[in-house]
């Protein structure tokens, strides 16, 4: 069976937010965000922060986090987490997982859906997308925008407004535009493709690993989950916005929380479709869960037709937000 290794890329020297791995985020440094989070994935045989820089490294080692040093000269995050892979014994066919140091919302959920593909369908590698809501989000130069062909293979990826919005149209979300979510799955064997690869023109133009990939030829798997309140921190202005977030972001094992209904689909499946579907009717942002795992609980979706409409996640069992007071709901056919 294939081994599963993660790494988190950081960096003190980010352009537009220098020191950002280690500033405050509702008390703690946005790299322990990530770590605690990506640690929620239950199958990594290791996960490992790829860095360049001592005070990163003193605080994984103050943290207890695992940590690889990498070369200065990188400028990608996927080429300073393939030299860190390259100082561990990872197989061809072992599955590496790129996660971003610089996306403190992330869920265990988005990094089984992305290695999903990979073992389910072979693909080589894979990218997490979700959809764009806002239109502040559609014109953000910092958020990298991703169009794909119908079978869901990356086309090209671009920090500019794709696809094209005519002259005179609001934006939607049925415009159809996604965004990157900062998460990239490959096989080892894919990986070592890439950084073989000159860096291609596009992702020079962009800044964008992912063109390396599509403009030399190999496909890369976009692998879209449903929308959900979502924020990379790329300028200290974002760290507001992630802090809001995170204030309503605790996950009750059973309840309604702030906009966010929870329902068990572990029992009586029948009734919780059809609540589920009226919930969906109603705009109503619905999580589904299952103490099967968020594997299937997507499948679940899925199979009915909501995947686009719910986020599907495994059992929850702590809250990951500070305290708040939520309401909660008792009724039998909301909850198991």
């Amino acid at each position: 069976m294939s081994q599963i290794f993660g790494f988190i890329p950081a960096r003190m020297e980010a352009r537009r937010f220098p020191g950002k791995p280690l500033h405050l985020i509702a008390g703690k440094p946005m790299l322990q965000h990530v770590f605690e989070r990506a640690s929620g994935f239950a199958d990594w045989n290791t996960l490992t922060v790829a860095t360049c820089d001592e005070e990163i490294s003193d605080f994984c080692a103050n943290a207890g986090y695992p940590w690889i040093m990498t070369s200065l000269g990188h400028t990608r995050a996927i080429d300073r987490c393939a030299e860190a892979a390259s100082k561990l014994v990872v197989d061809p066919d072992d599955i590496v997982v790129v996660v971003q140091g610089d996306e403190p919302l992330l869920t265990p959920d988005m990094i089984e859906a992305v290695i999903a593909p990979i073992v389910d369908d072979g693909a080589g590698s894979t990218l997490l997308a979700m959809p764009i809501h806002d239109v502040e989000q559609f014109n953000n130069p910092d958020i990298v925008k991703v169009v794909t062909t119908s079978d869901d293979v990356i086309l090209y990826t671009s920090r500019e407004p794709i696809p094209h919005l005519p002259t005179g149209v609001e934006f939607s979300p049925g415009h159809g535009a996604k965004r990157i979510g900062g998460i990239f799955g490959f096989r080892k064997h894919a990986l070592d493709w890439f950084i073989a690869q000159e860096q291609h023109f596009l992702e020079i133009a962009e800044s964008c690993d992912s063109n390396r990939i599509c403009g030399n030829g190999l496909d890369q798997a976009c692998v879209t989950v449903p929308y959900r309140e979502y924020y990379s921190v790329d300028r200290l202005e974002d760290v507001k916005r992630v802090e809001k977030a995170l204030a309503v972001a605790a996950i009750p094992a059973d309840g309604v929380l702030d906009r966010h209904i929870f329902i068990n689909i572990d029992r009586e499946l029948t009734q919780r479709i059809e609540h589920i579907r009226d919930l969906v009717g109603q705009n109503k942002s619905v999580v589904i869960w299952s103490s099967n795992g968020a594997a299937y609980a997507r499948a679940f979706a899925s199979e009915h037709g909501l995947l686009e409409f719910v986020i599907a996640i495994g059992k929850p069992e702590m809250l990951v937000g500070p305290p708040i007071n939520v309401p909660i709901v008792a009724a039998a056919d909301f909850f198991a």
